[in-house]
């Protein structure tokens, strides 16, 4: 889709200062996405799109919440198309682009995790 997105495997020590206002880009040609709200190690909230949630289970589980949000307006001379466009493209690309997503996070947390025999 043209985004230039990097997986890091590791704490990037620049990332770790979000605060609100800074700008998410998720693709080089799309406006960015504000930072709503944070709290740092709990959750992060972005302007008209997502918002992440980590909800403690226990002392060795976490769960990774995420709400996405989009917007569908038909233009009513176009009122098909659109509706075309956002429920087999738009959809369909984002399902399969945020399962990608949700699973290399739980490969990534997994890997790190430390078992007590």
């Amino acid at each position: 889709m043209g985004c230039q997105m990097k997986n890091a495997n590791q704490l990037v020590p620049e990332w770790q200062d979000l605060k609100i206002g800074d700008e998410i880009w998720l693709h080089p040609k799309a406006p960015p996405l504000k930072v709503l709200a944070i709290e740092p190690g709990r959750a992060i909230v972005l302007e008209n799109s997502w918002t992440f949630f980590l909800r403690p289970i226990d002392e060795h589980s976490t769960r990774l919440i995420i709400r996405g949000r989009g917007e569908f307006n038909p233009d009513l001379k176009n009122a098909f198309l659109n509706f075309m466009l956002w429920r087999v493209v738009f959809e369909p690309a984002h399902f399969i682009m945020e399962r990608k997503m949700m699973l290399g996070i739980k490969d990534r947390a997994e890997a790190t995790m430390t078992f007590e025999v």
